[in-house]
């Protein structure tokens, strides 16, 4: 009894998370005055040909938000959003084991080329970042390596508690949710920004997963690639994540653990549609899924 009481106390809630998105908060407005002054002809930066491609990138992201996404947005608020993108990038890395700066490069450079079919802008962006983590690194070494141990330790707690199946997209829903409190809560609340409960995700995936199987002739459920599965609010990507679980389950126990990996690169690809109204969880979804995608490649390309 004690035992499950000890693991109830790991239970992770958007809460778990205020003191850290304060935290974030401060950093991102910081990072945000650094890339703006470090974006321009006068900026202080050694003009290498990394610094003038990521120049370039920036501004080819810049005129995607706003001719193609149609944002609109300010420069000020560009850089906002980029420097979001950077630290909780970062801090995602970080949780997955890749601390170091160069192995965040390589790992992002890797994507790009395994993954020529990502939406033009996170490609672009993800590209930018490859080429934007040492300097962000080496100038916000003290504060960034703080959060990201502090996130390693919350997200290890919750890992002990909810199991090895994948939970990345809730843990960085959390913290984006608690970030947001803090650096934009208007936005928050103007946007409908909110984290739906893992177990209520699940409840509803499996109920989804039983229909397809009894009710609609689908003996594979959720698991059948034939679907198209499109979640129109998704946030930063849980409902697409547990279901990606469940079918991944049944296809193992039907054929072994050995089909789980190339059954989950061609049903992210293919199966799995999403909107999102705000750039920075639909840029996590991206992560997150990703990360399942890139498991098991080996000089393989995914199309």
């Amino acid at each position: 009894m004690k035992a499950n009481d000890n693991k109830a106390n790991q239970r992770l809630t958007p809460a778990s998370f205020n003191a850290m998105g304060k935290k974030l908060s401060s950093l991102v407005k910081e990072l945000s005055d650094w890339i703006m002054r470090h974006d321009s002809d006068d900026s202080p930066l050694e003009q290498t040909p990394e610094t003038v491609l990521l120049r370039a990138a920036l501004f080819e992201l810049r005129l995607y938000f706003n001719a193609t996404l149609n944002l609109e947005v300010t420069v000020a608020e560009f850089y906002s959003q980029y420097a979001q993108a950077g630290a909780l990038a970062f801090l995602w890395q970080s949780l997955k084991g890749r601390v170091h700066p160069e192995e965040q490069k390589l790992y992002f450079f890797k994507v790009v080329v395994d993954f020529p079919s990502l939406p033009h802008e996170i490609r672009v962006l993800i590209f930018a970042l490859a080429l934007n983590i040492h300097d962000f690194f080496s100038c916000f070494r003290e504060p960034l390596g703080q959060l990201a141990a502090e996130f390693r330790d919350k997200a290890g707690a919750y890992g002990a508690y909810a199991g090895e199946d994948s939970h990345d997209s809730e843990i960085m829903g959390m913290l984006y949710g608690a970030f947001l409190k803090h650096y934009n809560p208007g936005m928050r609340k103007k946007k409908g920004y909110f984290t739906t409960p893992r177990p209520l995700v699940d409840f509803i995936v499996r109920s989804l997963d039983s229909m397809l199987k009894t009710k609609l002739d689908r003996p594979l459920g959720l698991a059948d690639e034939t679907l198209k599965i499109l979640d129109p609010c998704a946030g930063t990507g849980i409902f697409l994540e547990r279901i990606l679980h469940q079918a991944a389950k049944t296809i193992t126990g039907l054929r072994g653990e050995e089909a789980k990996a190339p059954f989950l690169r061609r049903y992210l690809l293919n199966s799995l549609y999403s909107f999102e109204i705000q750039f920075i969880p639909y840029f996590l979804n991206y992560l997150c899924r990703l990360e399942i995608a890139s498991a098991g490649i080996e000089g393989d390309r995914c199309r």
